[in-house]
């Protein structure tokens, strides 16, 4: 991820948080809510916007108290060599943080590098498994913020064949971005609006939002935006 200002607490049971190695970039997770907010430089880039997951019998959502059982932070270190990238090499320096519920099969790991944060639910469970929900959002911090947005271009595509319309997830996901204001943005109707999407704080700052290490899992699309009482766009 390419997410006033929100301090996370010193202790695990309210909140757990990861930095990067720079110390510019700050994940934190709040546990009552279950909520993240992202800093860089000590500003807000992405305000406090609340997640949750439902898997199995198991719920981990924003209207509950859902302290963890442990904690775990780690260093990471290495580089990589870049097949196709504007670089010969990328820097995988990190600090982690892993955010335990033991008995309940899920945790959360937060992971904070020099070029962004991230975030990722992970499961120890066997057999099979149905997430039946999950809550994932981001929150803009103001209104007058610029968005660069991509959409598909239209409803679906058309079966010639049968000249029927068919699922409108079945397109190139090629597009020019569209700019907005964050409160004024909307996704058209009969389009689906899709990730990467950019936006820039008032003092130039820009904020890329995209998916991360993203496998056997659906790509996230996102909906229109809707204004809080605070100025900020989740």
């Amino acid at each position: 991820l390419g997410l006033g200002t929100t301090g996370c607490c010193s202790v695990y049971k309210t909140c757990a948080s990861a930095v990067s190695p720079d110390g510019k970039n700050k994940i934190c997770f709040s546990f009552d809510p279950l909520a993240y907010t992202v800093t860089r430089d000590g500003k807000t880039v992405v305000a406090k916007t609340k997640v949750g997951l439902r898997i199995n019998n198991v719920m981990l959502t924003s209207d509950r108290n859902v302290t963890p059982k442990q904690i775990t932070k780690r260093k990471i270190e290495g580089v990589a060599d870049a097949a196709v990238y504007k670089k010969s090499k990328v820097d995988l320096s990190a600090n982690e943080t892993l955010v335990d519920w033991k008995d309940w099969g899920l945790a959360l790991r937060l992971i904070a590098r020099n070029d962004g944060v991230a975030y990722r639910w992970e499961t120890n469970r066997k057999g099979e498994i149905t997430i039946r929900d999950e809550q994932a959002a981001f929150t803009i911090p103001n209104s007058k913020c610029k968005v660069y947005a991509n959409f598909t271009h239209g409803d679906g595509f058309w079966d010639k064949d049968r000249m029927a319309k068919v699922d409108p997830l079945q397109n190139s996901w090629e597009s020019i971005p569209e700019e907005h204001f964050a409160g004024e943005f909307k996704v058209p109707e009969n389009k689906i609006g899709y990730l990467p999407l950019v936006y820039t704080l008032e003092d130039g700052t820009a904020v890329c939002v995209t998916e991360s290490d993203l496998v056997n899992y659906p790509g996230w699309n996102f909906s229109s935006s809707t204004a809080q009482a605070d100025s900020s766009v989740k």
